[in-house]
């Protein structure tokens, strides 16, 4: 079959119709990428990115390293881990995915980091999603004698980095938003 000058024609208005298509369709793309927000945009300079009550600047916070270790068991639930602090009651918290924990081969979790107010004084514990009152742990301190585990508390300053390790599944919890009245003791 022979081409003839018509077809020549056709194939350049078809070739012209597809380059304003793309050009339309590159303009759309910029026009939507012009209307997303820049991250200058969805977070304020000097904040957390990691999930708080609250966004925190950076001289007002700091940074904890949190792990949980469930001991020899495990569990396919995800978890809440929480930091609150004793007087006010203020709590952080992070979540931590089924993925990162679970099973009797792998009973510790990776750690996450939580960025928190300071100066203050916090207990830390976690619940599991799943059942949050029939599973939990805290963060405790057990002295010699046979009295009790209290709960640990740290006092935090501004721009310092504290690790925590959740571990006690018998630990008594204090109640969300409120001052902790459960026992606890500052370890220095």
């Amino acid at each position: 079959m022979e081409r003839g000058k018509g077809s020549v024609a056709v194939t350049v208005a078809g070739r012209l119709r597809q380059a304003r298509n793309y050009l339309r369709f590159g303009f759309l793309i910029l026009t939507l990428a012009a209307c997303q927000p820049t991250r200058a945009t969805e977070i304020p300079p000097a904040t957390s990115m990691f999930p708080t009550a609250t966004p925190l600047a950076e001289t007002q916070r700091a940074t904890l390293v949190i792990g949980l270790d469930m001991g020899s068991g495990g569990a396919g639930f995800s978890a809440t881990l929480y930091a609150q602090e004793v007087t006010l009651g203020e709590s952080f918290h992070t979540f931590l995915s089924a993925g990162m924990h679970g099973a009797s081969t792998l009973p510790t979790s990776a750690p996450v980091i939580l960025f928190v107010r300071a100066p203050g004084t916090y207990v830390f514990f976690a619940r599991l999603t799943n059942a949050p009152d029939e599973y939990h742990y805290g963060a405790t301190i057990c002295e010699a004698g046979g009295n009790p585990c209290v709960l640990r508390a740290l006092k935090v300053e501004a721009g310092k980095m504290y690790h925590i390790t959740i571990d006690d599944s018998a630990a008594l919890l204090p109640e969300l938003g409120k001052p902790v009245t459960t026992p606890w003791k500052v370890i220095p």
